[in-house]
């Protein structure tokens, strides 16, 4: 429990257990850093709402830090990994990777409730996380109360500047988070994954070019900008994403959402890259400001 700026540094907070709020860590006006938070739970001992099984957070700052493997149950659960509460003041998640957290009812990964201010994510994974019935990672308390995600990787996608994609399946295709070794299921019941990254995914130098303040990752010893670039989530990698955009000779990046041949290179309309969102962040990378063309249909996020 922690209340009115306090911070906590360098800690494994896990297997512990909440009768209603926040199962690993209840977070008010405060910050946790180089934190991992796993195998906490809100139980189903006694009825009634159930929020927050890594974090509970009101006005939290959240910065480097994994959320794996907590859950919160019953039929009124919210936020597998992390329940935001409704404050004037918002919550910020910064390099977080937050993976196979488990809500019986909404909110695998996080429940947002806030009519005061914008919750915000900033280059964080959301993956694995999941509801009774689906792969919720993200959900909200109504529609007017909307949560910031920018430059995020995100399972089954979100709306947001520079936010990925990402597939269901942790390797085969380059949308993939590639993560050396995910724990076997979702929840408090499981955990021991290793949730670094392997060379060659989409993580890695994906994250916003930013003044970065802190000196390093979750490893430690582990600078945290290199190169300029960063990676999204909790870990920071000495990779090198060869996977880039080409615009062609006039200039062009090309995107159509059904292509699933080619190189995906975006130089043609046969190797298309099917992410637009992607495609933007591409041109919005590159100095000289490509055009980015895409075939007729719908293109939404999640």
């Amino acid at each position: 429990y922690v209340d009115n700026r306090c911070e906590v540094s360098d800690c494994d907070i896990f297997s512990n257990t909440a009768l209603h709020d926040g199962g690993g860590a209840w977070v008010k006006s405060s910050t946790l850093t180089y934190c991992e938070i796993y195998r906490n739970l809100c139980d189903n001992v006694e009825s009634g709402s159930k929020r927050g099984g890594g974090i509970y957070g009101n006005n939290a700052t959240i910065n480097n830090c994994l959320i794996a493997n907590n859950s919160v149950l019953t039929t009124g659960a919210k936020g597998g990994g992390m329940y935001i509460a409704n404050s004037q003041v918002a919550s910020q998640l910064l390099n977080c990777t937050m993976v196979n957290n488990f809500s019986y009812n909404l909110g695998g990964g996080v429940y947002s409730v806030n009519s005061g201010s914008n919750n915000e994510f900033i280059n964080c994974v959301l993956w694995g996380n999941r509801t009774l019935l689906n792969d919720q990672q993200v959900a909200v308390s109504a529609s007017n109360v909307p949560i910031y995600l920018r430059y995020c990787a995100v399972q089954g996608g979100c709306a947001g500047i520079g936010n990925i994609n990402l597939t269901n399946e942790n390797t085969g295709t380059i949308f993939a988070p590639q993560f050396v070794s995910p724990s076997e299921n979702v929840g408090a019941n499981y955990g021991g994954g290793d949730w670094h990254f392997a060379n060659g995914s989409i993580l890695a130098n994906h994250g916003e070019r930013m003044t970065y303040t802190l000196t390093h990752d979750l490893d430690v010893n582990n600078a945290r900008l290199k190169n300029g670039r960063i990676d999204i989530g909790a870990y920071e990698s000495d990779y090198v994403n060869e996977y880039h955009a080409v615009p062609d000779a006039h200039n062009i990046i090309y995107v159509n959402k059904n292509n699933s041949g080619g190189n995906q290179s975006g130089d043609s309309w046969e190797n298309a890259i099917p992410d637009l969102q992607l495609a933007i962040n591409f041109a919005g990378d590159d100095d000289n400001h490509p055009k980015v063309w895409i075939t007729g249909g719908t293109y939404t996020s999640n």
